[in-house]
């Protein structure tokens, strides 16, 4: 089945927003089918997700890598994710989908290395509203927006941000004001 008109795009600007922050010591929590590690060399990649079946498909796809299946909402990080810290922490299109975003910035603040940086993309409140009608017209996954759960504005990622001992670097919004972008360090 071909992925809905725009969501490929949306994907594709993520990605370029996102671009910039990332080192080549990469920690991508939501990771998905590890799309993520194909946008540049990477040194160390390791992909945390919830979903078993997706996690099979992107160690298929990328056998160099290193997949953990984890809920962190329920519990910290595999313990080998605290080893060695992160250059990039990437927290892509996955806070809407979590009910408690707060669970999972407290586990991250220890994988992430000093100076590094915690990237974060989530719809903004309108994005929300766009989405859930662009989802209606097949315009983009009908599943992705009936499992939001969490509709985030800049002031609650500054607080999820504060509460996890993490300083903004750079909020911006981007895709006409439906998307935001969060940069934090320790």
């Amino acid at each position: 089945m071909p992925a809905p008109l725009l969501s490929n795009y949306i994907r594709q600007r993520r990605y370029a927003v996102i671009r910039p922050f990332l080192s080549r010591d990469l920690l991508d929590i939501g990771c998905g089918h590890g799309q993520l590690a194909s946008l540049l060399p990477l040194d160390r990649y390791v992909g945390v997700d919830l979903s078993t079946p997706m996690l099979a498909a992107a160690q298929v796809r990328f056998p160099q890598h290193s997949f953990h299946q984890a809920d962190l909402e329920a519990g910290p990080l595999p313990e080998d994710c605290y080893d060695q810290p992160f250059g990039t922490i990437t927290l892509i299109a996955l806070l809407e989908h979590l009910a408690h975003p707060e669970k999972v910035f407290a586990n991250l603040s220890r994988a992430l290395a000093p100076g590094g940086y915690l990237v974060a993309t989530t719809p903004t409140p309108f994005g929300h509203r766009v989405h859930r009608l662009g989802a209606q017209a097949g315009l983009f996954y009908r599943e992705a927006a009936e499992d939001h759960k969490s509709r985030l504005d800049q002031r609650a990622l500054m607080l999820l941000c504060n509460q996890a001992d993490l300083r903004v670097m750079r909020y911006q919004q981007f895709e006409w004001g439906c998307n935001q972008l969060l940069v934090a360090t320790r």
